[in-house]
């Protein structure tokens, strides 16, 4: 447990300190919670397949650049703004920051698609682009 967790803390609240006449005290404890566990009661493991159809938001990253504050308030209608990507290079397959793919980008019934030619197998906290 951290420092945190063991201690309990008083902690004066406006409202009651103004009813009480002066400074009231609330007693303020840590939450405890159970234990988290991948097996469901009695041991059994649970199945993935319970998570099938969650539905994750992909992005696909073209590439990124870093510019001033002051010359992005500057962008307008046509301007230009150069990416740290090489043209033929694979883009990045991105689900809430981890990497899970790089492919090239691919036109599907009139709409831009990413075919993968490359599935990252490092884990969550592999090579993966952060926000």
């Amino acid at each position: 447990m951290s420092a945190v967790q063991e201690s309990t803390e008083q902690l004066a609240t406006p409202g009651d300190a103004a009813a009480a006449g002066g400074d009231a005290l609330v007693d303020v404890q840590p939450a405890e919670f159970p234990a988290m566990t991948s097996r469901g009661p009695g041991g059994a493991a649970r199945p993935l397949s319970r998570f099938y159809d969650v539905k994750v938001t992909v992005t696909v990253e073209l590439g990124r650049t870093s510019i001033p504050l002051s010359e992005m308030l500057k962008l307008n209608e046509g301007a230009v703004v150069e990416l740290n990507r090489a043209v033929g290079e694979p883009v990045d397959l991105v689900a809430d920051g981890v990497l899970l793919a790089r492919g090239e980008i691919v036109v599907v019934n009139e709409c831009y698609g990413i075919r993968i030619t490359e599935v990252n197998s490092a884990g969550p906290t592999g090579d993966a682009p952060k926000n």
